[in-house]
Parts: C-alpha cells; sequence; structure tokens
C-alpha cells in the first residue's frame, strides 16, 4: 500500500493557491473601493488645511493683537475672531501702508 503523504503535499499546495487566489480578488475588490477621485481628494485636502490654518491663526490670534494694540493707537478689536490668515494680517498690511504712505 502507497504512502498518503505523496498525495498530501500537492493537495496543500492546490488549497494554498486557491486560497491565495480568494484572498487576491477579494483585496482587488476592497481596493478598489477605497480609491477616490481627484476632485474628493482635493476636497479634503482643502477641508484639512482650512482646518490646520485655522487652528495656526487661533494660537497667533492673541499675540497678534498685543502687537496690533502696540501700533496702531485707535486699535479696534475685531467683532469675531478671525479665522484665516488674511483676516489675521490685515491690521499688519493697515501698518505697512501707515509707514509707505509717510
Amino acid at each position: 500500500m502507497r504512502s498518503p503523504i505523496p498525495l498530501l503535499i500537492p493537495l496543500i499546495a492546490l488549497m494554498l493557491g486557491v486560497s491565495s487566489l480568494y484572498i487576491s480578488i477579494s483585496s482587488r475588490k476592497e481596493a478598489r473601493a477605497a480609491i477616490i477621485t481627484e476632485q474628493e481628494f482635493n476636497k479634503r485636502l482643502d477641508l484639512a488645511l482650512a482646518k490646520k490654518e485655522e487652528e495656526y491663526v487661533a494660537s497667533l490670534y492673541p499675540k497678534m493683537e498685543s502687537i496690533y494694540r502696540g501700533i496702531l493707537k485707535p486699535y479696534k478689536t475685531p467683532e469675531k475672531k478671525p479665522k484665516t490668515f488674511k483676516e489675521l494680517f490685515a491690521p499688519m498690511i493697515q501698518i505697512i501702508d501707515s509707514m509707505t504712505a509717510q
């Protein structure tokens, strides 16, 4: 009678091959589902950058406000806190403009 071991090795190899094929196909489907469009990527990037900008502006605002109070004599505190760099540095542009006008 023949030993079952020589038949067992090809059977294990076949099972491994079929399971690796299944894993490959299923992971490919998941990868396709995870792909985002360039538009969606840009939208996510813009949102992340806007959030980061808002955090930086919030941390810089107290320092910049004290500088503005020292330089601009009738400094008027904004009604709402700035959320963008453009809003934060608007008084600084005003200071520079007044320096160049003199």
